[in-house]
């Protein structure tokens, strides 16, 4: 899921989804990937 819809879903800041996700990358409970249609970071 790309962050900014997430924040959409959410309805939280875009910051604030961002630093959510770097908790949960730390913890090992999420990772990015890049889509292969864009470079754009997905979860």
């Amino acid at each position: 899921m790309n962050l900014v819809k997430l924040s959409e879903l959410l309805e939280v800041s875009r910051s604030a989804v961002t630093q959510s996700v770097r908790r949960l990358i730390k913890k090992d409970l999420v990772s990015f990937e890049f889509a292969q249609d864009n470079e754009k970071k997905y979860i």
